[in-house]
């Protein structure tokens, strides 16, 4: 038998190690390649960026939609999915404090608890939810950063903005009311702004005005923390249409009311900070968690609060009664009306026959006085001894005086 030469087996060896490697290689390279197509969400749309360059579709589609997406391996290519349309939230707990929290001193320090001051000076802790969307993925990925906390940031400010040209009743009631005069008007209005640049309330009209939401009801009953659900959270718009008096038939035609809703309100502040700097963020909606007077005064808020429901209690009583003693009146004045009618009706139309037989009895007294008395006075005594139950004859020139007991017995 042959021995083989340790050189040569050594070289056999390593030139089956190389073949192995190419084919490793070659692997590795194919899968690195291949690394570059991925696949898009159905909930997202894709930005594609080459050496962080954007690579749009086409001039007019810079995104890419759901689907799978051809690209080259990273870092080279790199595809970042934008959750487009979809619904995102931020809670914003700046100014909001819990009643029950525990701090060191018993002042407002705003290094531990947030706060919001009205315009007419007083302080107010609320807990906001912001729903919004992006519409604009470039802009949403190019633009900001950190779209969470600047949503955030820009609420903190447009809300304590808001709540400090509010009085505290209105902050509480989630609304206000406003003339005319001071909506803004509809061209500076539909992008959120006022001739001053700041944002525009959001105010709207409605053929019928509703009640504001009672202090009481604003703050959940007799408890002192407003808990709002969505559907709470929206005010009604209203406007006050014109009345007829009808002693004067004149028209009196009452100036129009309009409804501000805090949310809105701030909702359109934080859009036009979001458009200023073209963030691509459409706000949804502004929730109203919770919001209640510092802890510091709630209970004598709260005895305010309870008076003030009181109140409003009686009055409501107060309206109904006044209310059914109106109806009870009229309705009593409408029969008295009906019964004097009637009674009108019935003595006229008595009279009217009275007077037919009258006319032709007058005729015939002008002409024989004698004969037409002595028959009338007939005929009245024929009536009269027709009613007579008894008779009693005394002598001429007689004086006849009558008792109780000598009163005829039917």
């Amino acid at each position: 038998m042959s021995q083989r030469k340790p050189g040569k087996v050594l070289f056999q060896g390593i030139e089956s190690g190389m073949k192995l490697f190419k084919w490793a290689v070659l692997v590795l390279v194919i899968l690195f390649w291949l690394s570059g197509i991925q696949n898009v969400q159905p909930t997202n749309v894709g930005l594609l960026t080459r050496f962080g360059k954007l690579v749009p579709v086409s001039v007019q589609t810079p995104a890419r939609e759901p689907g799978l997406v051809l690209a080259l391996p990273y870092p080279i290519d790199q595809l970042r999915q934008i959750p487009k349309g979809k619904e995102q939230s931020v809670e914003v707990q700046e100014v909001w404090a819990a009643l029950d929290l525990q701090v060191k001193n018993n002042k407002i320090d705003p290094i531990y608890e947030g706060y919001c001051l009205t315009g007419d000076h007083n302080i107010v802790q609320t807990k906001v939810m912001v729903k919004y969307v992006i519409t604009d993925p470039v802009a949403y990925e190019f633009g900001i950063v950190d779209a969470k906390q600047m949503v955030h940031d820009m609420t903190v400010a447009s809300l304590t903005e808001t709540i400090a040209g509010w009085t505290v009743d209105e902050v509480l009631q989630l609304q206000r009311r406003l003339d005319r005069d001071e909506a803004p008007s509809s061209t500076n209005s539909a992008n959120g702004a006022t001739p001053d640049g700041t944002a525009a309330p959001a105010v709207a009209a409605d053929s019928q005005q509703t009640q504001p939401v009672g202090l009481g009801e604003a703050l959940g009953g007799s408890g002192s923390v407003l808990n709002l659900k969505p559907a709470e959270a929206t005010s009604t718009v209203s406007t006050l249409g014109s009345a007829t008096t009808p002693t004067s038939k004149s028209t009196i035609t009452t100036k129009p009311l309009m409804t501000e809703k805090l949310n809105t309100a701030v909702a359109r502040r934080v859009q036009h900070r979001l458009d200023a700097i073209e963030s691509g963020i459409k706000i949804n909606g502004i929730e109203f968690v919770a919001m209640h007077y510092p802890r510091h005064v709630n209970k004598y808020f709260e005895n305010v609060q309870t008076t003030r429901i009181a109140n409003e209690t009686n009055r409501q009583r107060a309206e109904e009664f006044a209310g059914k003693a109106r109806f009870e009146s009229e309705s009593a004045k409408n029969t008295q009306i009906e019964s004097a009618r009637a009674r009108a009706h019935q003595v006229l139309s008595e009279a009217q026959a009275e007077q037919k037989e009258f006319i032709p009895l007058y005729q015939e007294f002008k002409q024989a006085p004698e004969l037409v008395w002595q028959r009338i006075y007939t005929e009245a005594m024929e009536q009269v001894w027709e009613n007579v139950g008894r008779q009693d004859f005394v002598p001429a020139n007689s004086r006849v005086i009558l008792t109780d007991e000598q009163e005829v017995q039917q």
